[in-house]
């Protein structure tokens, strides 16, 4: 794969393969392209991938496999050609409630965007979303393609409790809380489907 930069040791019972170091689509899929590429190896001994923006955790049983023959099996499968495998795609539809009760800091991104509210909103809704990783929480979905004009800091002091569905932004990013959490990220909508 084109866009892999190394293949490292993570402590004594991971692999860390680093891409180039910016956040895309791109990446993203070759990551997911990868991840396929080493399930269908069937390595004895990995026990987890992990998928981040720009880098792939393999954990392994060290007892099982070794880090140079653990190495060298992601080695070989990362010199295959990117058209090899190529991941499926989904595209789901949110629905979302803006502003209000649902979403509280909808003035606020406004003001800091010199937008209107329904500028927000028609930027925010009228936008499809990449889904790069899921962290944070069980199910947090790191949407990229947010539009620059409506990309806003996190909160200067993170919320105690967030519920669960809220639509937030943070920098360049969207993403749906799927539980009840503490977070940073500023409201502007809720979705009634449960992620």
């Amino acid at each position: 794969m084109k866009h892999i930069r190394s293949i490292l040791p993570s402590g004594d019972s991971a692999v860390l393969i680093r891409l180039e170091q910016t956040i895309s689509p791109e990446n993203t899929i070759e990551i997911y392209n990868l991840m396929s590429q080493i399930r269908s190896a069937k390595i004895i001994g990995i026990t987890d991938l992990i998928p981040a923006y720009c880098s792939l955790m393999v954990c392994y049983d060290p007892a099982l496999i070794s880090w140079q023959s653990l190495h060298d099996r992601l080695k070989d499968l990362s010199s295959l050609q990117e058209d090899e495998i190529t991941v499926t795609q989904r595209h789901i539809t949110i629905p979302a409630v803006y502003g209000g009760i649902y979403g509280e800091d909808l003035p606020s991104v406004a003001e800091l965007c010199g937008l209107s509210k329904d500028e927000v909103i028609a930027i925010h809704s009228g936008t499809d979303y990449f889904v790069h990783m899921i962290g944070f929480l069980p199910g947090f979905p790191y949407l990229g393609g947010l539009d620059e004009r409506i990309a806003v800091r996190r909160l200067d002091e993170p919320r105690i409790r967030i519920p669960a569905g809220s639509v937030g932004i943070g920098g360049s990013q969207t993403g749906i809380y799927p539980l009840d959490s503490p977070g940073g990220w500023r409201l502007i909508a809720k979705t009634p489907v449960r992620i």
